[in-house]
């Protein structure tokens, strides 16, 4: 049997995608990703758009409509490995990668008339996202950076860096007019350097970075 669908019920769940994979996206973007809030939501509404397109534009009794459902999971993995990348020992860009690949999932429910799917969904994402990184930091470490850091204000160190991993320990030392700080920080694989980096030279001179396993 043939299906319909009215311009308005299409518009409508695009724009739904629109939002989800957007609120996805403003996630990766807080976190400085690969891919933010743009990539996010136009994978989302990519995926709606040829998966309405396929269902409803080309009316062909018999036809395979799950084909184009198939083909966006294949393509969508083109976009994921562009996000990630090697710098050195640590690889960057995973997570960013399989949220562009749920991301894609999500348009594809919406489009089908699945909201309250997709909206769990990505309630469930954004759950793995935000409230599972504080479990990752304390029993998923793999990486340990040893900091010192000089600067000419006192600083609580887990304030700076509890964003990028946990520190364990860390020790002040004050001159005149200056402290400097020796931290030893915990984090998850796949933590970029630079990023810690730019985060210290922010409030300080960065004197000692380096990475162990």
């Amino acid at each position: 049997m043939i299906q319909e669908i009215s311009l308005l019920s299409a518009s409508g769940r695009i724009l739904l995608a629109l939002i989800l994979g957007g609120l996805v996206g403003l996630q990766r973007e807080m976190k400085d990703r690969p891919a933010g809030l743009r990539t996010h939501a136009l994978v989302a509404v990519g995926s709606a758009t040829y998966t309405i397109l396929s269902l409803y534009a080309f009316p062909i009794e018999g036809a395979d409509v799950s084909r184009v459902a198939a083909n966006i999971v294949v393509g969508i993995g083109f976009i994921g490995a562009g996000t990630i990348i090697r710098q050195g020992n640590v690889v960057v860009g995973l997570t960013t990668a399989a949220t562009l690949w749920v991301v894609a999932a999500i348009g594809l429910a919406c489009a089908v008339g699945q909201g309250y799917l997709a909206l769990v969904v990505t309630i469930l994402v954004l759950i793995v996202l935000i409230l599972l990184k504080s479990v990752e930091l304390r029993v998923g470490r793999k990486h340990l950076f040893t900091v010192k850091l000089k600067t000419s204000e006192q600083l609580n160190p887990k304030t700076i860096l509890k964003d990028v991993g946990e520190t364990e320990t860390y020790s002040e030392t004050t001159g005149d007019h200056y402290y400097i700080y020796e931290i030893s920080l915990a984090t998850p694989s796949g933590v970029d350097i630079n990023r810690i980096r730019e985060r210290l030279s922010r409030v300080g001179e960065v004197l000692i970075l380096k990475w162990e396993r």
